[in-house]
């Protein structure tokens, strides 16, 4: 009966060796990914659903890797360091550019190339310093598509204000959905968020949602009688000395039109 008993330990022990690590997706080192705010509240979506079809991931030819939200059949919306050159301080050229969406399970439900690009005039990427509050403000981009995409259903964007949005912060919870760096082939979804703070100096409001590397140009969403809306755009986190941080976002009323 012992040497059964020793066997049955041996066996089990061998089998635990040939499972994979359960973090065995984290690419980043040391416990913590930035942008995580304590637990990690990213939750696992079906891409290929409404509303998480309309959030997709944007194309630079391998440079970046950013997500960017369907407003309209025409237009995605993502942020401008994302589609940026950064040797010319211009936006890359659109023949470089695309944007794939409805993604899940290494299967797309649309994908296009970019025909003209929307920026704000006054955006420009300093490479050798961290972006002011003021350059994080003008850190959008409406990209065209080439063609529409008519068999994904798009996120329209809301006109509230930053002043609008924070007076609200305490009655409604907010979503925000990307391809973050560490599962940037899965969309992923912090759906029990708030907005946090308004910045005086800058058309921005600030988040808890747990966002990191390669969530830049996701959108928060907020859903309301008609849908969800995008209310803003992440852009950012600002990280303090003592290791918290905050999400960084544009409000959409900034650049609606």
């Amino acid at each position: 009966m012992k040497l059964f008993r020793y066997l049955y330990l041996i066996i089990a022990f061998a089998f635990c060796l040939l499972l994979p690590p359960a973090f065995a997706d984290k690419v980043f080192d040391g416990d913590k990914i930035s942008g995580i705010k304590g637990f990690d509240n990213r939750r696992l979506v079906n891409g290929s659903l409404p509303p998480w079809q309309a959030i997709g991931k944007i194309d630079t030819a391998g440079l970046f890797l950013c997500t960017g939200v369907l407003i309209d059949p025409n237009h995605v919306l993502t942020a401008a360091h994302c589609i940026w050159n950064r040797n010319t301080d211009k936006a890359i050229r659109t023949e470089h550019l695309g944007f794939v969406t409805g993604y899940h399970r290494e299967h797309y439900m649309a994908e296009r190339g970019i025909r003209s690009i929307r920026h704000s005039p006054s955006y420009s990427f300093q490479h050798r310093t961290q972006p002011s509050l003021k350059q994080l403000s003008s850190d959008w981009a409406v990209l065209k598509l080439a063609s529409p995409i008519n068999n994904v259903k798009s996120i329209p964007l809301s006109g509230l204000t930053a002043q609008n949005l924070i007076s609200t912060k305490e009655q409604r919870l907010i979503t925000q959905a990307g391809f973050s760096g560490d599962r940037e082939y899965i969309l992923t979804a912090d759906q029990q968020c708030k907005m946090t703070k308004r910045y005086k100096k800058a058309e921005l409001i600030g988040h808890n949602c747990d966002a990191t590397k390669g969530d830049s140009g996701s959108p928060l969403l907020i859903k309301t009688k008609e849908g969800f809306r995008v209310i803003a755009l992440h852009v950012g986190t600002q990280t303090f000395s003592n290791k918290s941080s905050v999400g960084i976002a544009i409000p959409t009323a900034s650049f609606k039109k």
